[in-house]
């Protein structure tokens, strides 16, 4: 995952870093500010199988951000980015339009033109950008679905909203989650443009298509809530519990076990990260979505046969182990 902040920055230089890292973009962008006061920013980048997930934020700036190149430039590629719009005042200018979206609205991008962006003083954001070839539209009528607002009052988008939110979350938070998310984002994405496009046929078909696949995605961003149960998986996606059960034996998954299994790969890859040495089990077993430490205890000695404990110190145990390099006799590579 790439981070870049202006924090260690002073403040005097703090726009002609930002300016600059704008424009070492792999889409360069020109950055134009008509004021900078306390400016801050943050952004944070992790590549996947199916995209690229960003997460933008900037303070105390006001200004707006050009990308001239399109796929008039054979070197640029066809892709999609959907701008999940957090807080702040950002607006998005393309193709003769120009989209005010509000917290929780969705708008769409593409690379097929170019496009401005517009913030005034606060500006967050989150987006998945996508390959045009993967969401099963044509080109040219992607041309029609961009800077629209999808507005979150419209109950498929909040859905698809709070989705590919929590998904971007994640993917930022755990970059070693974002293969596991990949395809139920991409079948995401197109209920989106199912929406905006009116394509009642191609709308139904990906719900239908995605439906076991956003309650397996839904189940695994909140597997640290220790409330999760089937009413609440199936009230998250307006259906019943019996039909929740239907759905899960599709995908040959028991609700309990699925939870519980996963819980102790979540508990089992923190313990053994070095960087969370730290950090109390019975923390780690709250994180997992266990409020009872002891009964944390037993379901992992259940699955794994050891203690979380003893888990820990033979991972920390493993990773101490002097490595021996072993001797190698390069290859002639002259030709």
């Amino acid at each position: 995952m790439a981070v870049f902040t202006l924090d260690e920055v002073p403040a005097a230089d703090r726009a002609a870093v930002l300016e600059d890292a704008f424009r070492s973009y792999a889409l360069p962008l020109r950055l134009r500010l008509s004021r900078a006061e306390r400016l801050r920013a943050e952004f944070d980048r992790v590549v996947g199988d199916f995209g690229v997930v960003e997460s933008f934020r900037v303070d105390g700036a006001t200004g707006h951000v050009v990308r001239d190149v399109s796929t008039r430039d054979s070197a640029i590629p066809e892709l999609v980015t959907v701008h999940l719009e957090r807080s702040g005042h950002v607006q998005l200018e393309q193709d003769g339009r120009r989209a005010a979206p509000r917290p929780g609205d969705l708008v769409i991008s593409t690379t097929a033109s170019p496009f401005t962006t517009y913030q005034d003083r606060v500006g967050a954001q989150r987006t998945i950008t996508i390959a045009a070839a993967d969401v099963g539209v044509g080109w040219n009528r992607l041309r029609g679905v961009t800077a629209r607002v999808l507005s979150a009052r419209d109950p498929r988008i909040r859905i698809a909203s709070h989705y590919l939110d929590e998904t971007a979350r994640t993917a930022l938070e755990h970059p070693d989650a974002v293969a596991a998310l990949g395809r139920a984002t991409l079948e995401i994405v197109k209920v989106v443009l199912g929406v905006v496009l009116d394509d009642e046929n191609g709308l139904r078909s990906a719900a239908a298509l995605t439906l076991g696949e956003r309650v397996v995605c839904f189940i695994d961003l909140n597997l640290a809530d220790p409330g999760l149960d089937a009413a609440t998986v199936a009230r998250a996606h307006d259906i019943s519990v019996r039909y929740l059960y239907v759905v899960l034996a599709q995908q040959g998954i028991g609700l309990g076990d699925y939870i519980r299994a996963n819980r102790i790969r979540r508990a089992q890859r923190m313990l053994a990260d070095p960087a969370l040495a730290g950090l109390a089990i019975s923390t780690i077993a709250q994180r997992c979505g266990f409020t009872d430490h002891s009964a944390f205890s037993r379901t992992f000695r259940g699955v794994t046969g050891t203690s979380p404990r003893e888990w820990r110190e033979e991972r920390v145990h493993e990773s101490a182990r002097p490595v021996h390099a072993q001797h190698t006799t390069p290859r002639d590579t002259t030709t």
